[in-house]
This record gives structure tokens, C-alpha cells and sequence, in this order.
């Protein structure tokens, strides 16, 4: 399903990056290479979640992950992710990361 317009997400927001596409015997975590790695958008909303952006990148990267938050996530949300370091640059787009 694709949006039919730019929506940013607004509000609280949260960001992270998974893998999926099954597990392979032996092989741990992101070195599989049938696996694709997607970054996510989750919008919050009072009721619980609202609206989710998803998107398959090439590589966990400041770049990758910065080009998907600023096209799908308003610049004044609220933006909590984990402590992974590639998320650091991007505080100067997004002034409430957490």
C-alpha cells in the first residue's frame, strides 16, 4: 500500500532499524544475506499507534536512515530511537530528538 500524498508523521514519534526475511542455520544477526534490513516510523497517537512509514535500505547508515526520517517524519516531532550512534547527526534536523 502506498500513501497517496506527503504526510508527515507528527507528534511522538519512534525510529529503528530490523531485519527480516527468516533465519538461516548458523548465521546470527545482520550477516545473512537473505535478510533485508528496513528502517521504521511509528506516529503515537492518544489511542496508541496511528500511522507507520517503513522502508528497505541498503545498510544501517546516518545517510540511509536520515534520508527516510526527513522525508516521512515532521522536523518538529518528538523522535525517540535507541542509543545507536548513527542516529547522533540527525539531531541537527530533528531539535526533539531523544
Amino acid at each position: 500500500m502506498q500513501s497517496r500524498g506527503n504526510y508527515p508523521l507528527q507528534g511522538f514519534v519512534e525510529v529503528d532499524e530490523t531485519t527480516v526475511g527468516g533465519q538461516e542455520e548458523w548465521i546470527r544477526g545482520r550477516k545473512n544475506i537473505d535478510k533485508k534490513l528496513l528502517v521504521l516510523a511509528i506516529e503515537y497517537s492518544g489511542k496508541g499507534i496511528g500511522r507507520m512509514y517503513g522502508k528497505v535500505i541498503s545498510h544501517a547508515s546516518t545517510k540511509g536512515v536520515g534520508v527516510f526520517m526527513k522525508a516521512c517524519i515532521d522536523k518538529e516531532s518528538k523522535v525517540k530511537t535507541d542509543e545507536w550512534v548513527g542516529y547522533k547527526p540527525l539531531k541537527r534536523h530533528f531539535a526533539n530528538l531523544l
